[in-house]
């Protein structure tokens, strides 16, 4: 019982200490919740940031997915390649072929990474998974696409 007290009041004086000591970049303030703060301790990374991370729920998930996989610094590439495939949809269909959703995946591809589904967050995962084992990051993943308009 004592551990358990102790453990429970080290956790909530921990997010009262959070809540309390600004966070900032430059003269930006950040906006860190719990959720962000559980991730970092399970992953045991610092909770630090470069540029703030977006408002849109799709868009931050996929965002904290890039910090802990590689870095900020990958957030721009990521992007560009998703408003190139989908636009940010986690449902958007190609009529042409069989590319569906946010990155756009084939068939074939849902089949090495996972099932096809429109859960934005599945879609988010595999979609990181795929550009890392096949490109390493973003980035060599835009150059790639920018040369064969796939990637």
């Amino acid at each position: 019982m004592t551990k358990k007290i102790t453990i429970a009041t080290t956790t909530i004086l921990f997010f009262v200490l959070l809540a309390l000591i600004p966070k900032t970049v430059g003269f930006e303030r950040l906006k860190i919740g719990p959720s962000d703060v559980e991730a970092s301790l399970r992953v045991n990374y610092p909770i630090h940031l470069s540029v703030a991370p977006p408002e849109d729920v799709i868009k931050n998930y996929a965002y904290w997915r890039i910090y802990y996989t590689w870095s900020p610094t990958e957030w721009d590439s990521f992007n560009w390649l998703v408003m190139k495939e989908s636009g940010w949809n986690p449902e958007a269909q190609n009529p042409d072929s069989t590319a569906y959703g946010i990155c756009q995946f084939l068939n074939s591809t849902y089949e090495l990474y996972g099932e096809k589904t429109s859960d934005y967050k599945k879609q988010l995962d595999m979609c990181v998974e795929y550009i890392k084992d096949r490109y390493g990051n973003p980035t060599k993943a835009v150059e790639f696409h920018k040369i064969h308009n796939w990637y």
